[in-house]
């Protein structure tokens, strides 16, 4: 019993152990898929540049207002994608530090924009050819490829320590699903040759106790049951059967004794009839 209430309890245990590595698995999961999602967000980042950056540049030389058309829709699109950056870095300082030195950059640079396109528009393309050549626009671009860099860096290594983490709980909880079957398997071994070895006690016990009772020898110590079940209430009845085969053969000794005492006194009354009967007889032949 108490080793079936070890299997269960082992069960449970690892039931529990279970349950426990598949909630941490699917923490660990979510944020890989949130550092993930925060790595492509960065892409969108970097593409939001690169992609204004070019239509500033086409309307410099054209000075077509459709070539930044569509301009104040990546600007929301932007907006958009970097409320998310900011919601996956949540506490982290250090990613904190670059992204706002980046959204500072980027204002720098998104009035730098604004007043190249102004003087293109109102000045023309030499105006706004001066303004460019000033080199502020690649240094703010360079600037802010830098600062996404350092965010990207920070968050690639995240990622790899939690997938590192995600394999290393993976592994550990292989190994303790392992030991446990291994451990209860061990305890069913266990347990089987203990019920095997208490079920070759009862038989030889119910052997001994048959074979002692068919030699008559009914003095035999009753069997003892290791277990609670058929053989046991076998090795009981037994028991019992060789009580009664005692009593029946007591009273049968004691039948016999009490014949054998019958005898002998009839046996000792015919000897004093004869003896009286010899006596009678002399004292007749004596009158005669």
């Amino acid at each position: 019993l108490l080793a079936f209430a070890f299997v269960a309890t082992m069960m449970l245990s690892g039931t529990g152990v279970a349950y426990l590595a598949q909630v941490r698995g699917q923490v660990t999961h979510e944020q890989i898929a949130k550092t993930s999602a925060e790595l492509k967000d960065l892409e969108h980042l970097g593409s939001y540049v690169r992609a204004v950056t070019a239509m500033q540049r086409a309307y410099l030389i054209s000075g077509d207002d459709a070539a930044v058309a569509a301009v104040p829709a990546l600007r929301a699109d932007a907006n958009a994608v970097i409320t998310r950056v900011q919601a996956n870095i949540g506490g982290d300082a250090e990613q904190g530090a670059y992204m706002q030195r980046w959204q500072q950059l980027l204002v720098q640079r998104r009035a730098f924009t604004n007043r190249l396109l102004a003087a293109r528009k109102n000045q023309g393309f030499e105006a706004a050819k001066v303004i460019f050549n000033t080199g502020e626009d690649n240094q703010l671009y360079s600037a802010m490829q830098n600062e996404v860099d350092g965010i990207s860096q920070v968050a690639t290594a995240r990622l790899k320590v939690e997938e590192a983490a995600n394999q290393r709980l993976q592994r550990g909880l292989a190994l303790a699903e392992l030991i446990g079957v291994l451990a209860a398997l061990m305890v069913l071994i266990f347990i089987a040759l203990r019920l095997i070895r208490s079920i070759s006690i009862n038989i030889q016990t119910s052997l001994d106790l048959v074979e002692a009772m068919a030699q008559k020898d009914l003095a035999i110590a009753d069997g003892v049951s290791t277990t609670d079940d058929e053989l046991g209430s076998t090795i009981q009845a037994i028991n019992s059967m060789k009580g009664a085969m005692a009593e029946a053969m007591g009273e049968v000794s004691r039948s016999s004794a009490h014949v054998a005492e019958a005898g002998t006194q009839i046996e000792a009354t015919a000897r004093q009839i004869a003896e009286t009967t010899r006596n009678e007889q002399r004292h007749v032949e004596q009158f005669v």
